[in-house]
């Protein structure tokens, strides 16, 4: 089995395990969103005055805010331990054994800190939306029916908070792993993750070929910046597999 069919192999395997994960604490919230909205409906319908209509749903919005939300979020969290692992392996791959520094670990908390928060912001945007619909629908007189809520925009929160989850986690990889291997003189990085049917042609381009750092560091995707750190863009699973000299020279005929 070659380097880059070893790597490729891994990390689909890695990859699917971290969606899997991904995919259940989006659900959780989907169901406990809708769950909560479900239980307060009949007192939603029951207010008449524009003050009582905005009270319970304030109230409501309390309710789905509460610390349930900040549980799925401590459990997005712990996937970047998942992510920190990878970039160990990664480099174990060649022999290498990254350490993390106090610096390293500052900035590992920093990246961290600032992702988590845009997912909670994405969450809390979801979550105005609901309310400014409920309100409007009640305003206009007509009853809420949660099930129709949900049946509009449900899918919509599910899709987009797996896209924006995935997409942090993977860029926070890439760039652990970029600093990881300047601390060690690395230079080179395979791009690997192999093709599918709906791989960009700027993955299509770059799958299983060796680049320096300067060379990646000036990419252009067209869509989402910096290509170095989100390569093709949202929702590529294409990641940056530091490599050695000889593995560039001797398996990929990089000069």
């Amino acid at each position: 089995m070659t380097f880059e069919d070893s790597k490729r192999r891994k990390r689909d395997k890695q990859d699917r395990l971290l969606d899997e994960r991904v995919a259940r604490i989006t659900s959780d919230i989907r169901n406990h969103i809708f769950r909560q909205l479900r239980s307060s409906e009949a007192e939603i319908n029951r207010a008449t005055s524009p003050d009582e209509i905005v009270s319970v749903i304030a109230n409501t919005r309390v309710k789905i805010s509460n610390a349930d939300i900040e549980g799925f979020i401590a459990e997005y969290t712990s996937q970047y331990r998942q992510k920190v692992d990878a970039v160990r392996d990664s480099f174990e791959d060649i022999r290498r054994n990254p350490s993390f520094n106090e610096q390293d670990l500052d900035i590992t908390r920093t990246m961290i800190s600032f992702d988590v928060e845009r997912i909670r912001q994405r969450i809390e945007t979801y979550l105005a939306d609901i309310n400014a619909s409920i309100v409007n629908t009640r305003l206009q007189g007509a009853l809420v029916r949660t099930s129709n809520i949900e049946d509009n925009i449900g899918d919509k929160i599910v899709n987009n908070l797996n896209t924006e989850v995935t997409t942090n986690l993977d860029a926070f990889e890439r760039t652990e792993t970029v600093i990881q291997g300047q601390k060690m003189g690395l230079n080179l990085f395979l791009y690997v993750g192999g093709l599918i049917k709906t791989s960009r042609d700027f993955c299509r381009e770059r799958d299983g070929k060796v680049f320096s750092w300067d060379e990646i560091k000036t990419w252009d995707n067209g869509q989402l910046a910096p290509a170095s750190v989100y390569l093709g863009g949202y929702n590529c699973r294409h990641h940056l597999a530091p490599v050695t000299d000889e593995i560039a020279r001797d398996e990929f005929g990089y000069r």
